[in-house]
């Protein structure tokens, strides 16, 4: 029996006369409304308007400027310690992709990541901040600076179409770093997709001793069978349940399922977004050990880094 096909669509909509007198100039409206109905989340229909266009372009711009950025070895990293709940002791950290524009200041990744996602540039991205990722933890150790292990995020793209297992393992072998000292981190909508490349990556990766993280786990559409089909060593506790910690019951009982969860697989836990003592302490209550978040320090540069270190 045949099964039947869902259709969905994302409609732009543009009107005679308003939105111009052409055709060309018609289909041009509508074509730059279907792109905002996509990114609004596919599925619906959005009509023109002239602040469209504003945003198209201004969107269009940034996205060359961010090429630019890239090929030009202008962005830059920064990294946010984490730390031991229990004495406050640095156990790694998690390099975080940072982008300063001449005319716009410092973009927020929030605008430029998902941009980067939409115009095929978050490959290239995830690379270079492997890369720079790496080649900075074996200069912090040919310094003798006491940080063993850095984090760096990695995109589900990225993973379906690069052989992510071989760029780790040749970087590894460039800078003489252990497998141990890099965790890469990805969303659980990699782990969802059940796409054979995507396990075979995680698996050689495995093999190799790189550790594997779910960042953000919770708040995704959540499936625990993953879990035990993958080779995943950490779970980190989404900030948006460790916010509200300290006045909201449902938050500390969310958190504390989460920990249990890690605690029941041999899993490390990690709490993003710890602000406040009162967290701190909620969070060790729970059985959390690892954290991170402004409590103990911000993301900062590399100098920056080194300078908290021995101010500690």
């Amino acid at each position: 029996m045949a099964e039947p096909l869902l259709i969905s669509a994302s409609i732009g909509v543009s009107c005679f006369p308003d939105d111009g007198h052409e055709l060309d100039k018609l289909l041009k409206h509508a074509d730059i409304a279907m792109y905002e109905a996509k990114r609004a989340g596919r599925n619906c229909a959005r009509f023109y308007l002239p602040a469209m266009n504003l945003a198209l372009d201004t969107r269009v711009a940034l996205e060359s400027a961010l090429r630019q950025a890239l090929s030009s070895n202008a962005l830059c990293l920064h990294y946010q310690p984490k730390v031991r709940l229990a004495d406050g002791a640095l156990v790694g950290t998690e390099a975080l992709l940072r982008w300063w524009h001449p005319l716009h200041g410092q973009v927020s990744p929030d605008t430029f990541i998902p941009m980067a996602e939409d115009c095929g540039l978050v490959n290239a991205l995830d690379a270079w901040v492997l890369e720079a990722a790496c080649a900075q933890l074996a200069s912090w150790r040919e310094q003798g600076v006491a940080i063993q292990a850095v984090a760096v995020n990695v995109s589900p793209t990225r993973f379906q179409q690069d052989d992510v297992a071989a760029h780790v393992h040749s970087l590894l072998l460039r800078h003489g770093l252990s497998a141990g000292q890099i965790t890469l981190e990805m969303t659980e909508r990699l782990l969802l997709e059940h796409e054979p490349r995507t396990a075979d990556q995680l698996n050689q990766l495995h093999a190799m001793g790189v550790r594997l993280s779910i960042d953000d786990f919770g708040t995704g559409y959540s499936s625990l069978s993953y879990l035990k089909r993958l080779p995943v060593s950490e779970l980190k506790l989404d900030k948006s349940f460790v916010r509200d910690l300290e006045t909201d019951a449902d938050d500390r009982a969310l958190s504390s399922a989460v920990i249990g969860i890690g605690r029941a697989l041999g899993l490390a836990v990690v709490a993003e977004g710890v602000e406040t003592e009162g967290q701190r302490r909620l969070l060790i209550e729970a059985g959390c050990e690892i954290a991170q978040g402004y409590f103990f320090a911000r993301p900062q540069s590399a100098q920056d880094l080194q300078t908290w270190l021995k101010l500690r």
